[in-house]
Order: C-alpha cells, then structure tokens, then sequence
C-alpha cells in the first residue's frame, strides 16, 4: 500500500500529490511514526521553528477507518515552545475524512505572503484567500468555513496569529494543543485546512479487516463502561486521593478542595456525551457554560490547570477558561500552568502583578492569546523565557521541562513519571509512558522507590504508546495486540505480529531521541526544576523528596537499557 501525500508549498502556492514507497507504511505504519520518519528526511538542523523553512507533517493511518477507536490525527514539526521535536495529535473526524480525500499525509512547508486557508474536497484542492478570516476566534473562522460545504475544519484562533508559543491546532473542537502547532500555523499565515471525501479505505483484504473490527469493538463495549460515562473526568478524584494533584503551583500534591471539582460537580452541566470517528465510546462531554451555550467540556487536564494549579474550585471558572483557550487556540495545560506560576511569584512579590478576583483569570487568557500588556507578551513566550527575567528564585518554581509545563500528575508521588517527564520524546509529557495506573496498584514505598522504574518507563514507552501512536489509536482504549497485529496482517504487512509492534515501538523511541540530539539535546538538557527534585512533599502521610541522587540512578538505568 503506497503513502499517499499531499505536499504544499505555500511560499510558491504549488500543490502536489505524491506516492510514497509503502516501506514507509510497513515500517512506521502511521501517526506518530510516520509523521517522525518523514521529520528526520529534512535538515532539521538548519530550522528556524517560526520560520519559512520549519515543515509540518499531518500523518493519519492506514488503521483508520477499519478498526474502533482508530481516529487520531498526528501533527509533526519543529516546536516554537521547546526547540525540539513535537509531535501533537486530536481526536475527531478529521483523520477519517482525510483518509476518505484519497490523503494519508499532508506536508506543509513554506510561508504565504497573506493569509490563506488549504480546502481539501477529494481531488479538489486549492488554496484559498483567508485575509476575512485572520484576526477572528475559532468560533467565528469555523462557521464562517462550515458554510462553504460539509467539510471538517482544523484551524488557529488569535493566539497562533500572535505566535503565542503553545497555541494550538484546533481540530474542530479537539486540540492538538502541546508545544506550539498553532504558532508554526500563523508563522505560515495558514489560518486553516478544510476537508471533505467520500472515497473507500484501500485495503486488501476489507472482509477479513471488518471481521477483526466487529471483535475489537465487542470487547471495547464490554470493558470500557465507565469511561463512556466520565472520560478522563474521573481521574481528579483519583489522582487528589493519592496525593499527586499538583496544587498551588505544585506547592502540595493534595487539593483540600478537591471534592469541588469530582465528576458529579461537573455531571449537571453535561449536555450530551460525544464519540469520536468510528468510536464506541463516547467520552466527550459538551456542557453549557455561563452564557447558556454549548461547547466542549473540559478534560482531566484543563480542570486540573485551572483548578488547583490556581487554587480554583469553581467548576463555571474552569469551564469558561476551557472554552476561552479553545477560543483564542491556546494549551489548557501552559496557559493555567503559568497563571498559576504568576500567583505565586505574585504572593512572593518576584512580580509587580496581583490577583484581585477570579475574573481576572479570563482576562488573562485574552491577554495572553493577544499579546496585550508587556507581562502578557512575556507570558506568551513560555514559562521558562519568563521565568529566566525575573530570577533566580522565580526560575526554582517554574515547573517545566524545556519549556513545555508539566501536566497533572505530581511525580513525586508516582516516580515513574519524574522519568517519563524528562525522557519521553516532546518534554514535559505524561503520555508517552503514563506509569500512573501501574504505579497506584502498588504500596507508597514502592511507589516513592527508583526500583525497577527505568524498566516500566522503558516498557511502557514501547509496548503501548509508540505504537499505539503510530496506528493513531486513541491511547485512553484499551486494545489487544493480537487484534492489532492481525488488522495490520490483512490492511498492510502480512504476517505481523506484536513482536513486531514492539520492534517498531523501540525504533521510533530512538529516532525521536536522535531528531533532538540532531537539534542540539544533550543529557544536560534532561533535568526538572529544582521544586521537583528538591522540594519535599507530603504524599500520604509521608514526607518525600526525590533529590539528585535518586533521579540521577534513575536516568542512568534507563540511558543504559536504551544505550543512550
């Protein structure tokens, strides 16, 4: 099965379809693998992330559209935010209808003189003007396109115009949020992409795939009941009761408020439950905010930013600053990341700047995303820009990792992730290893130990989020590896199996270390901030502090496993 590409090139306005050798499926089967095989083929060395010459990969995979759950669009370029590496992906329909434009991957390189969107409608492709639609919100540039056709829209509000450095990428009302797509977008002045197809998904074998499919989808219903009721709101009441709920800037890993902002303080403004593209379960959630309409609920993340991490526990707050970030196009997980570092440096006075009201939270994300105040425009550069103006003692409390804030899960009390955190492949993420589930069934020593943790990483790393990745599936549903590899058997590769996979998994891994080392990382740059490794906190009961030693043994096993 061949790649089929669609390459633009918006500094000449030339558009070109192109067939690549189906190696490139066989090997890095799709998602996150493609997207990072195809990034390594450029001179990454010579980009400039804001710049004419960054490329931008959306890679879908040949998994989608015969399979439950298999809908991830995966976005790959050069991040504004770390410097490095990115790869970002959304849920929705975007990937699947793509996949029916005849498209798996389009490539994106070049900058227009003025703003333009790409439209996309089977083998009508164009680029069209986008001057009408430049320096308006999502909301408004999403109807305005929504009226040309049924198209799916992928686009940037005001805070990608502005080169906000974590600005996203708005798949509809998904995100592919982390490290700065909508910020490479606006560098481009690409205001949008728009598609629409009605053609079949190519494979060899679509009895045998559809087969494989129905079985897949009867375990997803039979195991997956209550994700479809809560999604990934359950887990502040998870992670708040094992005392690894970032609060107050990561001051406390409990949040004594907590029981504010469980899924039943959220269930009463839910209006209905979503799914995504060929996906049983709907774990989305449109709720209604204070102005009575209904958008996209926040996920576990954005509640956490905009909940302890500012010392919040107003559930309306949290839903307006979702709806607000979505809006401008802004990282739920940076934007509070940082609010939340700014209260603090406030409280301590490192900062000429103070809270008088909650409301001034809202301000603040309009602030930022418009880059209006010279504080805001700071904050639009990222936490450790900032922080680097204001001291020595303002930077001990920024909690990032290369300039991508670190999500919702306190490590210090699960320390897989102080690993996960540091080495997974776009800095500052939970997802590429989350060792939380695995760690929680075990004792707090065992939890708060360096034993055995650079193996866990490792594993889970390989066995489950690379390749889960690269066939962009939705990594929250669970799935048997035989399954996959028999789907696989029959779409692309015959005879794979789920060595296979981890074969593929383990390769990816070190690619995506290479394309850093290639832009400059060395192991100096693996280090979290000094709260992290030096600052105690109390975890059930006990007083813990993970300290160099304990996190440089940690690193070492796991470089050594890795032979790094």
């Amino acid at each position: 099965m061949k790649v089929r590409m669609l390459e633009v090139n918006l500094s000449t306005g030339k558009i070109e379809k192109k067939e690549l050798d189906n190696k490139y499926f066989a090997e890095w089967i799709g998602g996150r693998g493609l997207g990072a095989k195809l990034l390594s083929e450029e001179k990454i060395e010579e980009i400039e992330p804001l710049g004419e010459n960054n490329v931008v990969f959306l890679s879908t995979s040949p998994l989608i559209g015969w399979g439950p759950s298999f809908n991830r669009i995966w976005v790959t370029t050069i991040s504004p935010l770390t410097n490095y590496y990115l790869c970002s992906s959304a849920g929705g329909y975007f990937a699947g209808i793509l996949r029916m434009a005849g498209l798996d991957v389009i490539k994106i390189k070049g900058k227009s003189k003025k703003p333009v969107f790409l439209k996309i409608e089977n083998d009508e492709i164009s680029l069209e003007d986008a001057c009408d639609l430049w320096s308006h919100d999502t909301d408004f540039t999403r109807e305005k396109l929504h009226k040309l056709g049924n198209f799916q829209v992928a686009c940037i509000g005001q805070a990608g115009e502005n080169l906000v450095k974590y600005a996203c990428l708005q798949f509809e009302e998904r995100s592919a949020g982390r490290g700065g797509v909508g910020a490479v977008f606006g560098s481009k002045n690409l205001k949008a992409i728009i598609v629409n197809g009605n053609q079949n998904f190519p494979a060899d074998e679509p009895d045998k795939a559809k087969k494989i499919s129905e079985i897949m989808t009867k375990k997803i219903l039979e195991t997956q009941t209550s994700w479809g009721k809560m999604g990934t709101l359950e887990l502040s009441e998870i992670c708040n009761e094992a005392d690894i709920f970032p609060t107050s800037n990561w001051r406390k890993a409990h949040f004594d408020k907590g029981k504010d902002i469980y899924f039943d303080k959220f269930e009463k403004y839910i209006v209905k439950r979503v799914s995504c593209f060929k996906c049983p379960v709907p774990c989305a959630k449109h709720m209604k905010h204070k102005s009575g309409k209904v958008e996209d609920g926040p996920e576990y993340e954005t509640i956490w930013a905009f909940g302890p991490q500012i010392d919040n526990n107003s559930p309306e707050l949290i839903i307006e600053a979702n709806r607000l970030c979505d809006k401008y196009g802004l990282d739920t997980i940076n934007t509070g990341s940082i609010i939340g570092w700014l209260k603090e440096c406030s409280e301590k006075g490192f900062i000429d700047y103070s809270f008088t009201n909650s409301e001034q939270v809202l301000e603040l994300i309009g602030d930022i995303a418009l880059r209006e105040g010279e504080l805001q425009k700071k904050l639009g550069e990222g936490l450790r820009e900032i922080a680097s103006d204001f001291g020595e003692e303002a930077e001990k409390i920024a909690i990032h990792q290369q300039n991508m804030c670190l999500p919702a899960y306190d490590p210090r009390g699960v320390w897989g992730m102080l690993l996960t955190y540091t080495l997974g492949p776009r800095h500052g993420c939970h997802l590429k290893a989350w060792t939380v589930s695995t760690e929680l069934k075990t004792s707090l020593d065992e939890r708060t130990s360096i034993k055995d943790k650079a193996k866990l990483v490792n594993d889970i790393m390989i066995n489950r989020s690379a390749f889960t990745d690269s066939v962009s599936h939705c990594s929250f549903i669970d799935y048997d590896d035989n399954d996959i590899a028999d789907l696989l058997s029959y779409v692309i590769e015959p005879n794979y199996t789920p060595n296979n996979m981890r074969e593929m998994g383990s390769k990816l891994i070190d690619l995506e270390r290479h394309l850093d080392v290639r832009r400059g990382l060395t192991k100096e740059n693996d280090i979290l901030p000094f709260r992290i490794i030096e600052e105690e906190v109390e975890v059930q009961g006990k007083k813990v502090k993970v300290g160099k030693e304990n996190f440089e043994k940690m690193k070492q096993e796991f470089y050594k496993i890795r032979g790094w």
